[in-house]
């Protein structure tokens, strides 16, 4: 197991997920997603391929179009 942060909230998940498996369990939709991933500006491409460590901090934001 390990505990991330994901938007201020902590998580106990399962070890080695990857980003996409991770945005699966959270049920969120990747195709409108900004992600910050230790601090960082994450490109989805690379999110999906990355591995979510113990101690992570995420912050996703989700984009809303209108006007």
């Amino acid at each position: 197991m390990i505990s991330i942060v994901v938007n201020g909230r902590r998580l106990e998940l399962e070890s080695g997920l990857s980003g996409l498996e991770l945005l699966e369990q959270l049920d969120r939709n990747s195709h409108t997603l900004v992600i910050e991933h230790n601090g960082k500006i994450i490109p989805l491409l690379e999110f999906h391929q990355a591995r979510v460590d113990d101690g992570d901090v995420l912050e996703l934001v989700t984009l809303v179009g209108g006007g």
